[in-house]
């Protein structure tokens, strides 16, 4: 619900949900979701949420590497540092962003409170570029 909350916040994004998944914490299980979500579904915009901590599970950024064409590490870094500015425990995530076709990924941390620190601007204007495709979403 955090996700669906972002993205239909008018402040944030101002969008819509058009894909909800909870996926298994697997690599494969990832890997499928984020390609069908890319090549098949052509989504504008895919927004993970956890599995990018420490535990032998969090396996969402190594997932997303193996999906992307081209890594956004600005991204992330701009993500970590507004996190950091909220909670010394954001040095604990390991975000990726990255683009594969005309999908943009993010890896979002787990919390609430780490997700909702995010620096969103990017995301807005390749919104802005390509309205007339959906968004979607996966945990």
């Amino acid at each position: 619900q955090n996700l669906k909350d972002l993205v239909e916040d008018e402040a944030r994004f101002g969008g819509f949900v058009s894909v909800y998944k909870i996926v298994p914490e697997e690599m494969e299980d990832i890997k499928e979701t984020l390609l069908d979500w890319c090549d098949d579904k052509e989504l504008n915009l895919i927004l993970t949420a956890g599995g990018t901590g420490f535990a032998p599970r969090d396996v969402t950024p190594e997932a997303t590497r193996e999906v992307i064409e081209r890594e956004a590490p600005g991204m992330a870094l701009a993500m970590l540092m507004g996190s950091l500015n909220v909670t010394p425990l954001a040095m604990l995530s390991r975000p990726v962003c990255g683009i594969r076709g005309k999908t943009l990924i993010i890896n979002l941390p787990g919390s609430k409170k780490g997700s909702q620190c995010q620096n969103y601007r990017h995301a807005e204007e390749e919104k802005k570029k390509r309205k007339k495709k959906p968004w979607s979403l996966e945990h």
